[in-house]
């Protein structure tokens, strides 16, 4: 084997390697994207929690669904779906108000676009 060849080989493997992206990494552009998704969660948990406070003083208890909501003029239909088109899941602990979207897939787990996003 020519003495050139044996020099060169380790510095075209490593290039080669090197080239390898092993897992995608999400570029700056999908990263914007997802904080504007978790902003624009946030702001239907917001106008979510509100109806709901507003139907718990006015009937004295949270709802126990989303419709309950619409049906009593507290929330506008277009609010009652998350953004991949799931109706939002309300519960109550202890009193206190629990709002879950399931995500893109519409069931609880996931990751990424399916993932849960569950208010605070």
């Amino acid at each position: 084997m020519s003495r050139q060849f044996l020099l060169w080989a380790p510095v075209v493997l490593l290039a080669i390697v090197s080239c390898d992206p092993g897992e995608p990494q999400p570029n700056i552009g999908d990263r914007a994207a997802a904080k504007i998704n978790d902003t624009a969660m946030n702001v239907y948990f917001i106008k979510i929690r509100s109806a709901a406070q507003k139907h718990r003083a006015d009937r004295g208890s949270y709802p126990q669904t989303i419709d309950e909501l619409v049906e009593a003029g507290f929330l506008d239909p277009p609010s009652a779906t998350d953004p991949w088109g799931n109706p939002w899941v309300l519960s109550t602990s202890d009193g206190e108000l629990t709002i879950t979207s399931y995500g893109a897939d519409g069931a609880p787990g996931g990751n990424d676009a399916a993932r849960d996003r569950i208010s605070k």
